[in-house]
């Protein structure tokens, strides 16, 4: 009678090549002929982020783009957004590799059908096309299991250690590897787990003083689900379909239940017992771990989740080893009747594959990417291309050729930055659309249509409407900024001011309404409360062309009231500055030189003269929160000084 090991036939490499060949043609030449732009919008963010990398090293530590994503895609979008797709791509290739190796080193049948699998796994597939970063984090993912699965432990634990680098909730996997590692009695591996967070938080030590900079400045904590919304326990497992596919679902599901059948039937040898349930439990485990903590997550509305069923994507590769492990019991049992466990696995392969393929080539635009071309074609009809842009859905960068952060070309705002209309420069354009600008871009339809700076060129919305994030109806509107707007202010004769603004919180916009406080007001009932992670709080942000310098003194004028015990000269202050090509100037008031108080409230006022400034200079006015400590702000004043007879 022969052995189990005699049976078992792995499938050999010059099939897997073949597999792993047909496989990549089949995903390259769709992410560069048909889905050419893809069709998340987060995707241009991060191609931005990477690209101006180069100039701005300190991209590389945001955690909205992922700081391994970030480093590992630089020379790729150095090259152009193309080449990000290759790098994709390439990533995914390398992934189904590492899978079908794992595969071999757990001695199931037909390994090489593990590669079809996880390619042509839907959500996986459809990443292929997006450059995000599941794809880095499946990658990861398969490579520590692998070498977990070689009992290279250190390795193993060293790479896992980065994935919540590329992932950032994928530190909820880190505990399943410690529990592999204690059931294999391995311990430094353990401690080597540790060793992306010790790195980068030793390089976040040296830049901002400070060691857990990726828990205060992570982009996901609290809740926004005003926002983002909510929705079922069971969301991801009701989108099975989508994900994994039911084929794959339940052929993983199979692999899943009789692999572990196997491993209860090795109790007499505990050491190869040990070995596949540690593999075993690694591969189940950390894919129930991350569909856990996401389906909680869009349950409870914590962490801004979105349920986007993509971020699956990083994991659906161990259910593809799962299918590979399902197919083999399945096989074991069907040999029986003399049925090839080749033939088995190619149908296997044909049955993922032809629904994904024959979805993703059948590719039509997304509605959003069909109105902003739209939008694009009106800028080209009516000569305006060559105008500044500003803009907030990501895409538009892409179709209009400029960067993200090129302020010489436009400025697109990015990592929930809210939009400063006083920066506009005369004769720019800001585009609007309904996704990112009142979302990402924190900036309402409502606020440019009442700003007497901007007017309005044209609205377009699609012919079969549609809703957006946040459940408002997508449309574009193009904006102009009037090339004769200047910042004007109403006298004051007590003051001796032209006054521009009053601030007295009483009426938050969409972007300062969490920030509003009524425990401690100056008069009122609110008052702007400034919390440790904001460093700047910025009232006016306007080209010098801007300011209506008639009948002033050519002096720019700021008071604000702030709450802070006790007081101390490092804590936060109230700047003024110009900004020429030739020369900078500021005047900073500190807290503990405030005159006036009241009550725990002190008065800081700044003069900034600005006669000799040039057209092309820039001012600013902002509380600066030195310290980052949490005050209250109230009842800021800004204006010019009068010309005195």
């Amino acid at each position: 009678m022969k052995k189990a090991s005699d049976i078992l036939q792995l499938g050999s490499h010059k099939i897997a090549f073949l597999a792993l060949t047909v496989s990549g043609i089949l995903a390259l030449l769709p992410a560069l002929l048909i889905h050419k732009l893809g069709t998340e919008g987060d995707v241009f963010t991060h191609y931005y982020i990477s690209l101006q990398a180069w100039k701005n090293p300190l991209l590389i530590l945001d955690l909205w783009g992922r700081p391994l994503f970030t480093l590992t895609t630089m020379p790729f979008a150095l090259a152009g957004f193309y080449w990000l797709k290759v790098y994709t791509v390439f990533l995914g290739i390398l992934t189904a590799w590492l899978a079908y190796l794992t595969v071999r080193k757990l001695s199931f049948t037909e390994a090489w059908v593990a590669i079809p699998l996880v390619i042509f796994t839907p959500i996986f597939y459809y990443l292929l096309f997006n450059p995000l970063t599941e794809t880095l984090m499946a990658f990861l993912l398969v490579w520590s299991i692998y070498l977990f699965a070689e009992k290279k432990y250190d390795l193993s634990a060293i790479v896992a250690g980065f994935i919540p680098f590329a992932r950032l909730e994928a530190f909820v996997i880190l505990p399943v590897f410690v529990a592999v590692f204690l059931i294999k009695k391995k311990y430094r591996p353990i401690v080597l787990l540790m060793g992306g967070y010790v790195l980068f938080g030793l390089i976040g030590y040296f830049i901002w003083g400070e060691f857990f900079w990726f828990v205060s400045k992570n982009p996901y904590a609290g809740e926004a689900t005003e926002l983002y919304g909510k929705g079922e326990l069971f969301h991801f497992i009701k989108k099975t379909d989508s994900i994994l596919g039911y084929p794959l679902a339940i052929l993983a599901l199979v692999g899943t239940l009789f692999w572990g059948y196997r491993i209860l039937q090795m109790r007499r040898s505990w050491k190869k017992m040990a070995d596949d349930f540690s593999v075993w439990l690694l591969i189940a485990g950390a894919y129930m771990a991350y569909l856990s903590a996401h389906s909680y997550s869009w349950w409870s509305g914590k962490g801004n989740s979105l349920g986007l069923v993509r971020v699956m994507g990083a994991v659906t590769p161990l259910a593809a080893i799962m299918a590979v492990a399902g197919l083999h019991h399945i096989g074991m049992e069907l040999g029986k009747i003399k049925i090839s466990d080749r033939l088995l696995a190619i149908g296997a392969a044909i049955i993922v594959a032809l629904p994904t393929l024959q979805k993703h080539f059948n590719y039509h635009p997304s509605a959003e990417e069909i109105e902003l071309r739209r939008s694009v074609e009106w800028l080209k009809n009516n000569n305006l291309l060559d105008r500044k842009i500003y803009y907030f859905h990501p895409m538009v960068g892409i179709l209009t050729n400029r960067g993200a952060f090129e302020d010489e070309k436009g400025a697109m705002k990015v990592h929930f930055a809210g939009f400063q209309a006083d920066q506009v420069t005369p004769e720019a354009l800001v585009i609007w659309d309904a996704h990112f600008g009142p979302n990402e871009g924190q900036t309402s339809l409502e606020s440019l249509l009442e700003n007497p700076s901007f007017k309005l060129l044209t609205e377009i919305t699609p012919e079969i409407p549609f809703k957006t994030l946040g459940g408002k109806d997508f449309k574009i509107c193009i904006f102009e900024k009037d090339k004769d707007f200047k910042i004007t202010g109403e006298a004051d004769s007590t003051l001796h001011w032209f006054v521009i603004r009053k601030e007295g919180f009483e009426k938050p916009d969409e972007k300062s309404r969490k920030k509003i406080d009524s425990t401690q007001v100056h008069t009122g009932k609110y008052s702007r409360l400034m919390s440790e992670k904001e460093e700047f709080l910025e009232f006016l942000n306007s080209p010098v062309q801007t300011l209506d310098l008639k009948n002033t003194d050519s002096t720019l004028r700021a008071g604000v009231w702030i709450n802070y015990e006790p007081v101390d000269s490092e804590i936060a202050a109230l700047v003024a500055e110009l900004k020429t090509k030739e020369k900078y100037k500021y005047i900073s008031a500190p807290l503990s030189n405030a005159t006036i108080k009241q009550n725990g409230w002190h008065y800081l006022e700044v003069s900034l003269d600005i006669k000799s400034a040039d057209a092309e200079g820039n001012v600013k006015v902002y509380i600066w929160n030195k310290e980052k400590k949490t005050l209250r702000a109230d009842d800021f004043i800004l204006g010019y000084g009068m010309r005195m007879p």
